[in-house]
């Protein structure tokens, strides 16, 4: 649910699966130990949400970037809305953006799900009053 991998990692694992018969099958081991059901990955988030963990703590996925990312603004890009209305509920602010914003665009929670096709995020956020803004 939280994969954090690049499109140029995941490409260079392709490229590694593809290579060897070997490669592939160590891969498929890992996947199926690593991935889990997305209702316990729901009962993580919620789990550590719970115990106080800040739903708006910057990062940056990697250092060089200026994109700053929150758990917040992650949420609206997987899509998971369970995910992201326990965001909101525990303080979650859809309005901080990615990075500096300008008058034409403003990268917030509402921008990200757009982005990325997340209807019921774009539905969830319009049903709190949000509008899509044109950017």
């Amino acid at each position: 649910m939280l994969d954090m991998a690049l499109s140029s990692r995941r490409m260079e694992l392709a490229r590694l699966r593809e290579a060897s018969p070997i490669y592939e099958q160590i891969f498929q081991k890992v996947m199926n130990w690593l991935v889990r059901p997305p209702e316990a990955c729901r009962r993580v988030v919620t789990t550590l949400l719970r115990l106080g963990a800040d739903p708006n703590r910057r990062y940056k996925v990697e250092h060089e970037h200026l994109a700053e990312w929150t758990p917040t603004l992650f949420g609206a890009q997987l899509g998971d809305r369970a995910v992201f209305e326990a965001l909101l509920q525990h303080g979650g602010n859809p309005d901080l953006a990615l990075m500096e914003s300008s008058s034409l665009e403003h990268q917030d929670a509402m921008w990200v799900a757009v982005s990325h096709g997340r209807h019921a995020i774009v539905e969830h956020l319009m049903r709190r009053g949000r509008k899509i803004c044109a950017g």
